[in-house]
């Protein structure tokens, strides 16, 4: 089962995946109306994959940096403005899975940016503990230094 339609697409890992009001299309196509290989092949720098994408990216150098793990230059390259439409993997000659590629590096760039918030609000919310350990005890010194010279003023 193919949930999205044709171009845009995922295929489902079952048939128990409960549909929503947002999934506007679903395909069952037969065993026969799928190839189940489909080879790819290098990229021959055709070009023909950055004339069919519809928001002027550069799928090519994408593709490239996402299998490099070069997350910071898919970002620099604008990754997150694709939409996944499948235009270049449409059309690209050497059937190069290009959309596959780019969801696994955006799934790993949102991966990454989670877990270098979570470590910047770990950080801070160190520093605001050790920040108010250091007031407390600050506080605890004068409050004993202060009984201290009560107790000598008493004498």
């Amino acid at each position: 089962l193919i949930m999205g339609g044709p171009m845009m697409g995922f295929t489902l890992p079952h048939s128990q995946v409960p549909i929503t009001k947002t999934a506007n299309c679903i395909l069952a196509p037969t065993r026969h109306e799928i190839s189940a290989h489909q080879y790819e092949m290098e990229c021959i720098r055709c070009g023909q994959c950055a004339e069919a994408c519809p928001a002027s990216l550069l799928p090519q150098q994408l593709q490239w940096h996402a299998k490099a793990d070069e997350y910071d230059k898919l970002e620099e390259l604008n990754l997150k403005d694709c939409i996944e439409c499948g235009a270049c993997a449409f059309v690209c000659p050497s059937k190069i899975p290009l959309v596959q590629y780019y969801r696994q590096a955006k799934a790993e760039i949102r991966t990454r940016t989670q877990e270098a918030e979570a470590a910047e609000r770990a950080k801070l919310r160190f520093e605001e503990k050790k920040a108010r350990m250091e007031r407390e005890k600050a506080e605890r010194e004068n409050r004993f230094k202060k009984a201290a010279d009560d107790r000598r003023k008493e004498m």
